[in-house]
């Protein structure tokens, strides 16, 4: 028989095992949590033949051999026996035993799941003792017509249930009195069937004289009493506290145990009679990659199994369906399975059959040995490697004989407790720790006397004064002859556990507060939907309104549980055009735009429908936002009039700029040409005066021409269409530097161009704007010895800022609200050639990159000019 097995949950709550057919029933594999359930080692069963019967309690091993003798006539049996710990106590096991069969279905073994069943086995003896001991009382009622029963007698063990004494019962009259608030009508239900002749029990509670609540069971009898319409109704009442108690403990530990199944990391599966999945754990979800929803009901072997496999499996199925075996039954088999994803992983696969109702189920157990199967070829050539683990496992461990000399060490053991590099073997354990405290030396003497003792939290106080939280236990060890050879000490340090569970604390904390918060922020949404302006409306798939917000109440009126297309169209169907099954449709948000009259008023309305699904992709729900955009229509129509009156402006501006560009400057071209012929033929006859009219005549006309393509320029920019791209200001601000320096060779100008400076913008009008500000710079600092110009630039929030700062005449601040004003000069600045037009030209560019400009200045002192662009620069 192969291994079955191995690869079980270390966190599973059973057990597996197999052992021999055979009067020995010797262990032939068990499964590694058993160190979990009994602190025993595997090799411990597997190297001792009698280790299991050994340590099966005297009273109930008779038994269980003969439980491991039925399951060869039924094929199964169950057995619940104590078992002996390696700690010393006794724990109840629930064994379940089956026949395991080889290839030849021929009888191979046994094999075995323990299941740990103390708990409920000491509430069931709670309850048989409860059940010996419990205190009854009797009493006797009457009732005459309809008047409620009244007590007539009734014994002294009342006091000891209820607190009230027989006078102060009497007194109260009805028993009602004392009977919970919440099961009085039952009572009254109860009473009222007796009057009618039936007979039963009831159980209910009370509310003591001090206040406790208390379960009790009455059975009574109702027959007619001695006088005319008199009814005689007797009872005994029996005080069930305690079994109620334990029945809510019983409850409580089947559910643990059920989420410890829920918890366990290996996929745990089951399969119904057609060969579909009708369990699948969380862990099967995070192993296979399908919720459990998409593998319920679907065919296991279709779902999981590679195609290789799937013949042979189908094939083996009718026979398993049949007889409940098969090749797989009872065993562990390492195969391939098929994740959702497609992929293929290694999986140790543990199948068991159970019969239900006349039919065979089958349970797995699957676990993902991909990795394992990796290590395993690993651990094959790595012994030594092994032996170290072993060595340095969790627990430090201690080996002494009855002298307390030490007869074996694990490295942990030294290093835990400061002995590294010492020989203590041979030594007793006092010369090595002269200074143990008494507690220790109890717990060896009782060990020596056959006690195993044990704590699972211990605080241990070292040398330098620090604590140390410890798990250990002092257990004896015994010759083959069955004397106590000596003791065995595990320790294990458990501080990280000790803080983990305290951050652990913590966390639950902190998920609470997380809770918190998610409600306040669902009564936080509720509350702006209830607020909001649009009128906002939830339907659910069949358009049955399941939500209005007020907005849309006021509106519409009030239509939940109403179909909209009936409450808000009046239809006895689906509009042809709604949007919203659309949206349902394609998974998609749809928006449109309505007009409607309510109250004889057209306006107009924006539509916005959107599908709503839960974490699994369904639809559970659309949203309707109905937006009335009125306003905004009309804002629109507005727009619309006053963009046709800017276009006819600018045509009527381009046209006076063709006059200016042509007719315009065509006349002073021919002034020009007539003063520079002038000048030419008949300046030597011309006097002073008239030479310097003359000059005055050509300057001036030029000077127009200038300020007639300046104006063109302004114009242009304003109407000229933006080019974006990304532009390096610094290499672009070198350039203009470099044409400014040849343009004054003899100034001595030091420009300081800060490197690396990007934006996105149209790269002829930045230029226009650079050459602008850069140019002023120059022209305003002609009275210093040294010009300094510099440009740098930096981020605010999301914009760049650029500055270019000069050590020129600056300008008083009182004046800065002209800088930008077309043909507008400060008196700092009238000294200096120029119209005025530049910084409008810089702030028109500026503006139409969605940028600002500023200055900020005093007189004799230089001025900084900075701007603003929006979006991604650097």
């Amino acid at each position: 028989m192969s291994e079955f097995a191995r690869y079980l949950l270390s966190a599973s709550p059973a057990v597996i095992y197999t052992c021999k057919a055979d009067d020995s029933y010797a262990t032939t594999y068990i499964s590694e949590n058993v160190v979990d359930l009994l602190g025993y080692d595997p090799h411990d069963f597997l190297d001792d033949p009698r280790f299991w019967t050994d340590r099966v309690h005297p009273e109930d091993l008779p038994a269980a051999l003969n439980a491991a003798v039925a399951v060869f006539k039924d094929g199964h049996h169950a057995r619940e026996y104590r078992f002996k710990t390696k700690s010393g106590n006794y724990r109840w096991l629930r064994d379940e035993l089956r026949l395991a069969y080889n290839e030849a279905t021929k009888t191979s073994g046994l094999v075995g799941s323990w299941l740990d069943i103390t708990e409920r086995k000491t509430l069931e003896e709670s309850y048989r003792r409860f059940a010996g001991f419990s205190s009854d009382y009797i009493h006797v009622c009457t009732r005459t017509g309809k008047e409620p029963f009244r007590i007539q007698w009734l014994d002294g063990a009342v006091t000891a249930i209820t607190g009230y004494s027989i006078e102060e019962v009497l007194a109260m009259g009805c028993w009602l009195s004392v009977v919970h608030p919440e099961d009085r009508q039952a009572m009254t239900l109860y009473l009222f069937s007796l009057a009618l002749g039936d007979r039963r029990k009831i159980e209910f509670r009370i509310v003591t004289k001090t206040g406790e609540i208390r379960w009790l069971s009455e059975n009574s009898l109702c027959e007619a009493g001695p006088s005319a319409g008199e009814l005689l109704l007797s009872g005994a009442v029996t005080d069930i506290t305690k079994r109620k108690q334990a029945e809510e403990k019983l409850r409580i530990s089947e559910e643990r145990l059920r989420k410890i199944t829920d918890a366990a990391h290996d996929a745990i599966l089951m399969m119904d009679p057609q060969g579909n999945i009708s369990y699948w754990n969380p862990a099967a979800e995070k192993i296979l990659g399908y919720r459990s929803a998409e593998a319920l009901g679907k065919n296991l072997h279709n779902l999981l199994a590679p195609e290789r496999y799937l013949e042979e499996h189908l094939a083996a199925f009718p026979a398993f369906q049949r007889t409940g075996r098969g090749k797989a039954i009872g065993k562990t088999l390492e195969l391939s399975a098929r994740r959702k994803d497609g992929e293929e992983i290694d999986v140790a696969l543990s199948l068991s059959s159970i019969l239900l109702n006349g039919e065979w189920h089958a349970m797995g157990i699957l676990r993902n040995v991909t990795a394992q199967k990796r290590a395993e070829e690993e651990l094959k050539h790595s012994h030594e490697l092994m032996k170290y683990i072993i060595e340095h496992a969790r627990s430090a461990v201690a080996v002494h004989d009855r002298e307390l000399r030490y007869m074996y060490v694990s490295q942990r053991y030294l290093d835990e407790y400061n002995v590294t590099g010492h020989n203590i073997i041979g030594r007793h354990h006092y010369e090595v720790f002269p200074d143990l405290p008494q507690k220790w030396r109890d717990v060896h003497q009782r060990a020596l006397a056959g006690e195993v003792s044990s704590a699972e939290e211990d605080p241990y106080v070292r040398e330098d004064g620090s604590v140390d939280w410890t798990r250990w236990e002092c257990r004896p060890w015994y010759e083959a002859d069955g004397s106590i050879g000596g003791i065995i000490v595990y320790t294990e340090v458990i501080t990280e556990r000790k803080r983990a569970e305290e951050r652990l604390r913590e966390a639950d904390h902190l998920t609470i507060e997380a809770l918190r918060q998610a409600e306040f922020e669902r009564d936080k949404t509720k509350a702006i939907l209830e607020t909001m302006a649009d009128g906002i409306s939830i339907q659910d798939p069949e358009l049955r309104v399941i939500y209005q917000n007020t907005a849309q109440r006021s509106r519409m009126g009030d239509h939940l549980g109403e179909f909209c297309y009936q409450a808000y169209q009046q239809r006895d169907d689906i509009c042809p055009d709604c949007h919203l099954m659309q949206s349902f449709a394609d998974g998609q948000v749809h928006m449109r735009e309505t007009t409607a009259s309510p109250g004889g008023e057209l306006r107009h309305f924006q539509i916005v429908s959107t599908p709503v699904f839960d974490p699994s992709g369904k639809l559970i729900a659309g949203i309707e936002a109905v937006r009335d955009i009125t306003a905004r229509k009309q804002v629109e129509e507005h727009l619309q009039q006053k963009t046709g009156e800017l276009e006819s402006a600018n045509r009527e501006l381009e046209a006076f700029s063709y006059t200016l560009a042509h007719d315009l400057r065509s006349y002073l071209a021919r002034i020009t040409l007539a003063g520079e012929s002038l000048q030419e033929f008949e300046g030597e006859r011309l006097d002073d005066n008239g030479r310097y009219l003359l000059q005055t005549i050509v300057g001036t006309c030029q000077g127009m021409d200038e300020l007639i393509a300046t104006m063109l320029t302004l114009a242009h920019i304003s109407r000229q269409e933006l080019k974006l791209q990304d532009i390096n200001l610094s290499i672009l601000a070198e350039h203009i530097c470099g044409e400014l320096t040849k343009a004054e060779p003899g100034r001595a100008l030091h420009f300081d161009i800060a490197p690396g400076i990007h934006l996105v913008g149209d790269a002829h009008l930045i230029r226009v704007a650079l050459e602008n500000l850069l140019g002023n710079a120059c022209k305003y600092t002609r009275g210093k010895p040294e010009a300094r110009i510099s440009l740098n630039a930096n981020r605010k929030d999301d914009r760049l800022v650029v500055a270019i700062a000069d050590n020129g005449t600056g300008f008083d601040m009182v004046e800065a609200e002209k800088l930008f004003r077309p043909f507008q000069r400060l008196s700092s600045s009238r000294s200096f050639p120029g119209f005025g037009i530049g910084l409008t030209t810089v702030e028109r560019i500026i503006k139409r990159h969605g940028g600002e400009i500023w200055a900020e200045a005093a007189p004799d002192e230089g001025a900084t000019f900075y701007f603003s662009l929006p979006g991604e620069h650097s």
